[in-house]
């Protein structure tokens, strides 16, 4: 959908004909302008609603400092708002093109008024109106100085990536804030709840089958329970039961007689019965989940707890007791929990898992992650007035919620001036090489003739290229010694961990013979409790396996009970420790898509025999690794990207100021020409340019002088000719003259009859002698004086309708014209000139036609980009081959009167108005000439 907005605006740009704004009434300039820009206002309006939404109510990640979750969603997300912003933005561009010719006053009254309509579209929100109309103003701004003045495409869209990249930022840091907030209170609301709704669920589809089940009542009707008896009914139950989802808990059975003792706590206190205390905790915080026998147990340091009871009674008339513990597992609070460990309920909580958390229970702490320092207890947060509160500390954000009991806070760093500068500059980097191919791919690009790059363009593009190159090389390389640094200190840390695990085991076990699962004492129970105890001190995981490569215990049973990882030892990592008798292997490994590295060393006995092999997979700590690694890379690139940045802007400016007197030399050497004022340059330098500088300033004293010389000897040369053509001119007339006179004479003294006639024939005769005379001398008047040049703004079509209108009753000439299709084509010129010109052209092309032929005059008008042509041509008898290259030379003429001086003062007012005049001919067909002249603007017609 984007694709094709901005392909319609684009089509709408390039094709689109705006009306004509009447040019004399300022009133209805300014009414009819700011009615063109509200369109603009609520294209604006539309797109900020969508850019908008994108942000706060999508799952797009849009803060770009956050580089490493920047997803391919994300850059699409970008791309579809640069190409709907082109909609406003090419609208704008249009309208403010066609109102050039309007003034700059009034323009800007209504830009404002049309500001004041944006303004108004969003009143309710100042958050929003504020900074968007101030947007709107700066870049219509912008974009008529760059309609007037004409800034280059490259300028432009650097511009618009610095306006855009203000924008976006802003809003993307307000909106993206506001989003996060709301999320986190859903977290904070969803944490400070004990009891977990999807559990309950399963327990009310799970009681009426479990309470019916045969095998679980034959495994109960036992008198006296035992260790195995213990361990079966467990299995029985996980394999059937707690299977999946219940993976997330702990499991526990306890097993008991109605007049059964029982042994609680880490000091085994005795309670004299075993059903009454179950019923008595029940009674206490217990809350029965509907149709079940499975209750939710309170006040459980935040965790939920549940506790089911099933009764038996056996033959013997003997009730057993089978009570169900299942209390959630919180070590995925903990750094580097797999999250392929978590159920869904569970990834809830990686949403703040770069955040701080903590949860209160009646006031006290039960649960804290991440880094920052929680008080004890939550007096110092709370708020009477309000569950909810939103507060900062010492550089961080704080969310708060208060729900019965319990209170849950969430931490995040406030934002930096340094994460906000990184954001610009991959935004403004992003929305400008964007730009570029969206306005290459614009153009008809062609790869014949490609566009050719002066001096400054290359030296930028070679400065900015090899920066880029060099920074682009330093930043991978520092990157890559920096994560190998970091890889060798992380796998000397594994070394320091499996040491030191190895002396601990070995203090406990090197004196044993065999090392299986049942090993136990009076520390613990069982070999898997001795390692989770290593594993919580080293903050480590720990499996040991034995001499055929079985797992024999573990500090994390889980990952092997969810068959996510094979019971069986690394075939590599055994072939090196049993076949090539290596000390130590370390290597990198995989679960899922977790690659984490494992460390191996074979564990010894006393009697230097090996026992086992011991393992520290590393995955609890890999996700924190791999953090440390990415922030390392992110803030490598962040440095990187921003130095480039810098650099490439001190580049384009160093070469501007390297080329700056180039410039100054180029500008200076087009100024040189004959019968043009040179000035010498200023150049306080002496390096190489000073050189070429002096060097420029000696050439134009030379050329001054070699000019003065030239233009006197030509001047005197040019006079000669001329007084010669005059002599000749006058004296053509005068013979004529004195035989009238003479004849006249001689009529009077014969007193020839008739006398009357013969003076009025006489005086008939030299009054057209005389007005001959006196053309030739207004002709070379005009030539000699040419008078300065007025030039203004001229609308070309109204002045070649005035010329046409002094040849419109010229007999037997038809003349036809082709109007464009604009109103009005405005150049700049000077009127009588342009008078004079085409008065001049149609008088020639009259006289071409010979007698007795019925003349044509066709005048045709096209524009060409930013120049008019204007072409007269006639049917007359055209201009022979030979004196067409002296048709625009003084004195040449191919008519028996004048002095051929018409065509070459046309030339001349052309040259005047920057323009050029050129014909094409053919002997008996007729002539063309052609007149080209700059353009300023044209008005379309209304309709």
């Amino acid at each position: 959908m984007t694709i094709l907005f901005a392909a319609l605006s684009t089509v709408f740009y390039k094709y689109a004909r705006i009306p004509e704004i009447e040019a004399d009434k300022k009133v209805r300039q300014y009414f009819v302008l700011t009615l063109l820009l509200i369109p603009g206002v609520i294209f604006l309006a539309f797109y900020h609603l969508i850019f908008s939404q994108m942000i706060s109510s999508s799952n797009i990640n849009f803060e770009t400092y956050k580089i490493l979750d920047i997803s391919i969603f994300s850059v699409a997300g970008f791309i579809s708002a640069i190409l709907l912003v082109i909609l406003p933005l090419f609208y704008l561009l249009k309208i403010l093109g066609s109102a050039r010719h309007i003034n700059i006053g009034i323009t800007i009254a209504s830009i404002l008024t049309s500001m004041v309509f944006l303004a108004a579209i969003y009143s309710t929100n100042p958050g929003t109106w504020i900074p968007l109309t101030i947007f709107y103003l700066i870049m219509t701004l912008t974009l008529l100085k760059a309609v007037r003045i004409k800034i280059g495409s490259f300028s432009m869209t650097v511009i618009f990536s610095l306006l855009y990249g203000l924008y976006s930022l802003y809003f993307i840091i307000i909106l993206s804030e506001v989003r996060t907030t709301e999320n986190l209170k859903i977290q904070a609301v969803s944490l400070s709840a004990e009891n977990d709704p999807e559990a309950e669920l399963l327990f009310i589809d799970m009681w009426p089958v479990i309470s019916k089940d045969t095998i679980l009542a034959g495994l109960m009707q036992i008198d006296y329970f035992g260790k195995d008896d213990e361990e079966k009914i467990k299995h029985y139950l996980q394999v059937n039961y707690f299977n999946g989802y219940w993976s997330n808990f702990y499991f526990n059975i306890v097993l008991c007689r109605d007049d059964q003792s029982l042994s609680v706590g880490p000091a085994n206190e005795v309670v004299e019965n075993c059903f009454g205390f179950f019923n008595e905790r029940i009674r206490l915080d217990g809350h029965k989940i509907t149709g079940t026998g499975f209750y939710f147990v309170d006040n459980q340091g935040g965790r939920s707890f549940y506790l089911g009871r099933l009764y038996y009674r056996t033959s013997a008339a003997v009730l057993n007791g089978l009570f169900i513990e299942l209390y959630s597992d919180i070590n995925f609070f903990y750094p580097g929990y797999s999250e392929l460990l978590l159920d869904k309920k569970y990834h809830g909580y990686t949403g703040i898992k770069d955040y701080s958390f903590a949860k209160y229970i009646n006031g006290e702490l039960v649960l804290r992650t991440e880094d920052f320092p929680y008080d004890k207890t939550d007096a110092a947060y709370l708020d009477k007035t309000t569950d909810f509160r939103l507060f900062r500390t010492e550089g961080f954000k704080h969310i708060l919620y208060k729900n019965g009991n319990s209170t849950i806070m969430i931490t995040r760093p406030e934002l930096s001036f340094g994460d906000i500068i990184i954001s610009f500059a991959y935004i403004f980097a992003f929305v400008l090489i964007f730009s570029n191919i969206f306005l290459l791919l614009m153009r008809k690009v062609s790869l014949k003739r490609p566009n050719v790059l002066n001096f400054r363009q290359k030296l930028q593009l070679s400065f900015i290229g090899i920066l880029l190159f060099s920074f682009i090389l330093i930043g991978i390389v520092v990157a890559y010694l920096t994560v190998n640094q970091f890889h060798s200190k992380h796998y000397e840390n594994i070394r320091e961990k499996l040491n030191s695990v190895y002396v601990e085991l070995d203090s406990r076990l090197s004196s044993e013979k065999q090392i299986i699962s049942d090993l136990r004492n009076n520390d613990y129970s069982s070999l898997n409790e001795l390692l989770i105890k290593l594993s919580n001190t080293f903050n480590t995981d720990i499996n040991l396996y034995d001499l055929t490569g079985l797992l024999v215990a573990t500090s994390r049973p889980e990952i092997f009970s969810r068959n996510l990882s094979s019971r069986r030892i690394n075939n590599i990592a055994y072939i090196n420790l049993r076949d090539l008798t290596k000390s130590e292997y370390i290597q990198k490994e995989m679960i899922g898509s977790l690659e984490y590295v494992s460390a191996y060393v074979p564990f010894f006995g006393s009697d230097n025999r090996v026992l086992a092999y011991l393992n520290l997979p590393y995955f609890r700590m890999q996700s924190v690794l791999a953090r440390e690694i990415s922030n390392l890379i992110v803030a490598i690139i962040n440095f990187t990207l921003l130095l480039i940045v810098i650099t490439m802007s001190l580049a384009v400016f160093i070469s501007g100021r390297l080329t700056s007197p180039l410039t100054m030399l180029g500008e200076g050497l087009a100024s040189v020409g004959v019968g043009r004022k040179s000035e010498h340059l200023v150049y306080r330098g002496s390096d190489e340019i000073g050189e070429l500088v002096k060097q420029y300033n000696t050439m134009v004293d030379e050329i001054e002088e070699s000019t003065h010389k030239l233009a006197n000897s030509e001047r005197e040369y040019a006079w000669r000719e001329m007084a010669k053509q005059i002599a000749h001119e006058i004296k053509n007339p005068l013979t004529p003259m004195k035989l009238n006179v003479q004849q006249l004479f001689k009529s009077w003294s014969d007193s020839a009859p008739g006398f009357d006639k013969l003076l009025e024939r006489f005086t008939r005769n030299q009054i057209e002698y005389i007005d001959n005379l006196s053309s030739i001398a207004t002709a070379f008047s005009s030539f000699a004086k040419m008078p300065g040049n007025n030039p203004v703004e001229i609308n070309l079509l109204d002045q070649i309708r005035t010329t046409l209108e002094l040849f419109k009753n010229t007999d037997n000439v038809k003349f036809s014209v082709n109007w464009p299709h604009e109103s009005k084509v405005m150049i700049y010129a000077d009127r009588e000139h342009l008078n004079s010109v085409f008065a001049n052209l149609i008088k020639n092309g009259i006289q071409s036609i010979p007698p007795g032929k019925e003349g044509s005059i066709n005048v045709d008008l096209g524009i060409k980009s930013d120049k008019v042509v204007v072409s007269i041509s006639d049917n007359g008898s055209g201009i022979p081959e030979v004196l067409q290259r002296k048709l625009f030379t003084p004195n040449f003429t191919t008519k028996s009167s004048g002095m051929g001086l018409g065509l070459s003062i046309t030339k001349k007012y052309i040259e005047n108005a920057n323009g050029r005049i050129w014909f094409e001919s053919e002997a008996d067909k007729g002539s063309v000439f052609f007149v080209e002249l700059p353009l300023i603007y044209t008005v379309e017609k209304l309709g």
